[in-house]
């Protein structure tokens, strides 16, 4: 019995970073794509962001001051009022006496140095926590600079993975690493063809998700049946385009026709 083929692995779209983003603003994007976790998805409050890092140490810090005053407000021994040997109180009373007052010296320094120290902290925690905010606005308002897979539906993630693919084949290929083609100016058109259909798609997906689900009436279900038929039209206008991607002119082809010099000039009507 033959052996059917191993069926051919599936395409995985990527995301798209619009191709006119400063450098730092696309690094900022990969970064957040790579480890979403690190970067913030909205701005929270500089209090509530800070508190919990203070707590623990803000206890030590009250523990201190408590016990500096404690050791201090505290008179353990008196001296006996006679004139005769030591009793018992004067042999246990002073060195006890003579503890505390040395723990109250130790505290009355130790804790004004814990309070800057907490402030310090705090500081540091707050600054993060602005710094955070920040990036958290400058990614909110990159959002609409990059088109990830997550923002199609299936059939736009489909066809973004084939863009793609054929992006990556024309980068790949012999013609362009031998500059046999215009290889500078497809390093430049191919990423921003890659952007306009990732951009047709992410708009197409929107208005498609906002179709109402229950037709009600006549009109509305004729309403609704010519949206879509626009936006299948829109579609399959973005299909071609990438069907142009997927289709470049090779030496010795049909007709002899030339090798374009871009990948741009690449389509089914570009030899018409």
């Amino acid at each position: 019995m033959k052996k059917e083929p191993p069926p051919s692995p599936r395409l995985a779209a990527v995301a798209v970073l619009d191709p006119d983003l400063a450098e730092k603003d696309r690094d900022l994007l990969v970064r957040a794509e790579r480890d979403p976790r690190s970067y913030p998805r909205g701005e929270v409050s500089v209090w509530w962001a800070t508190a919990p890092y203070l707590l623990r140490p803000g206890v030590a810090v009250v523990g201190l001051g408590v016990g500096a005053w404690v050791t201090g407000a505290v008179e353990w021994y008196t001296p006996s009022p006679h004139d005769g040997g030591a009793t018992v109180n004067d042999a246990f009373g002073r060195p006890v006496q003579e503890l505390f007052d040395g723990l109250h010296s130790a505290l009355l320094m130790a804790w004004p140095i814990g309070t800057a120290v907490l402030a310090f902290m705090g500081f540091a925690y707050a600054a993060n926590a602005v710094s955070r905010n920040k990036t958290a606005r400058r990614l909110a308002e990159l959002k609409d600079r990059c088109v990830q897979p997550s923002d199609l539906n299936d059939d736009a993630r489909a066809l973004l993975a084939r863009a793609q693919q054929a992006k990556k084949a024309v980068r790949t290929s012999a013609v362009h690493r031998f500059d046999l083609i215009d290889r500078q100016h497809n390093d430049v058109a191919l990423p921003r063809q890659e952007w306009e259909i990732a951009e047709a798609l992410r708009e197409y997906t929107r208005l498609v998700k906002a179709e109402p689900s229950n037709l009600k009436g006549d009109k509305v279900a004729a309403l609704v049946d010519t949206r879509r038929r626009a936006l299948r039209a829109s579609l399959d206008g973005i299909t071609r385009r990438v069907s142009a991607l997927e289709s470049p002119r090779r030496p010795g082809g049909e007709g002899g026709r030339p090798v374009p010099r871009t990948a741009a000039d690449s389509g089914p009507d570009r030899w018409q």
